[in-house]
């Protein structure tokens, strides 16, 4: 399965009303799908479709800016050799949008992104604990939260003057150890961070049937063991200096938009096709004549099409935290790995 949304964007695009345009497009020495190609398929109407839709809006806007201090918000600057291109970043995902597909409800991953959330000592709510400033530097919670930085709100999580707000489970050095304990004892020199994850995945995610996908996407990427399998699968990644040379594991920017679409939404399919196609051309010639559509790039400034775009479980209209989809996943492997040099 291939993921979305197609981040690499080379440059600026121009706005144009509906028109023909190539299917793929070659830059940087690869065949990627043309940018604008979700507009080639009209209004959407399933979450999956908006989904798709909104993701090619905010790509679209990232690649208007053409200067690293102004490629900011959801936006993140890629340098390209002595230049470079602004892109879509995953900072719109808001990892509530994954509660009942990564995480259960009332599990450990969902009172950390919950307690994450307070600020302030008055805030932090039921099943927290507020660890002062000054117990941080003892506290094996503050040892613990310190890996979590960007899964608690960016590079501090909510760490402020006065303090953090931590899950309780965090607090207790008992139950963390016996989870490094747990990975510790899945570990070995070819794992990846999906081993670990699964020694841990029902403590930390808890064992309801919508994570499901999520489960068997952290205990099937290390089957695949060649970059072709590995790259098919949905949620894997091949890590590794040749294509039989290497792991499959969990891939830490694709499977949030994963889990949240709809493989047999017809949009999803026509995307990952069209994916597939354009990615298996090996030159500029066979790209860009790997066929044409008709995209309509003045969606983008259209206030119907834009109101449209937004899937139901989008918050206020929209993303309503800034958490990276990858902590998720660097969240359970670095936290856990670290605890097991301090317990």
């Amino acid at each position: 399965m291939q993921h979305a949304p197609n981040q690499q964007r080379a440059g600026s695009r121009a706005l144009l009303a509906t028109s023909n345009s190539s299917l793929c497009a070659y830059a940087f020495g690869n065949c990627d799908l043309n940018a604008d190609y979700i507009t080639s398929l009209g209004t959407p109407s399933t979450d999956s479709q908006k989904l798709l839709a909104y993701t090619s809006i905010l790509s679209y806007n990232c690649s208007l800016k053409t200067s690293k201090t102004s490629c900011t918000g959801n936006c993140e600057w890629v340098s390209t050799g002595s230049s470079g291109v602004c892109v879509i970043s995953d900072s719109y995902f808001d990892l509530a949008w994954l509660r009942g597909k990564a995480y259960c409800a009332g599990s450990n991953m969902d009172t950390a992104i919950t307690c994450s959330a307070y600020a302030t000592q008055s805030a932090c709510g039921s099943g927290c604990t507020w660890l002062s400033a000054s117990a941080m530097s003892t506290s094996i919670a503050a040892t613990f939260a310190s890996s979590f930085a960007e899964l608690l709100g960016g590079s501090s999580g909510s760490t402020n003057a006065t303090g953090i707000c931590l899950p309780n489970w965090m607090n207790d050095q008992n139950y963390v150890a016996s989870l490094v304990s747990k990975i510790t004892n899945a570990m070995s020199a070819t794992s990846g961070i999906t081993s670990y994850l699964g020694a841990i995945f029902d403590d930390m995610f808890g064992t309801c049937s919508g994570v499901s996908s999520f489960k068997n996407m952290v205990m099937s990427c290390p089957a695949f063991k060649n970059a072709t399998a590995c790259r098919a699968a949905a949620g894997c990644e091949w890590l590794g200096s040749t294509s039989s040379s290497g792991i499959c594991d969990l891939s830490e920017n694709a499977f949030g938009t994963d889990l949240l679409l709809d493989p047999n939404d017809p949009w999803v399919k026509q995307y990952n096709n069209a994916t597939t196609t354009c990615n298996s051309k090996t030159t500029a010639a066979a790209c860009n004549g790997a066929g044409a559509i008709q995209v309509d790039t003045a969606v983008y400034t259209s206030a119907s099409y834009l109101s449209t775009a937004q899937p139901s479980f989008f918050k206020d209209g929209g993303a309503a935290g800034m958490a990276s989809v990858s902590s998720l996943v660097s969240l359970m492997a670095a936290g856990l790995f670290a605890l097991f040099f301090v317990l």
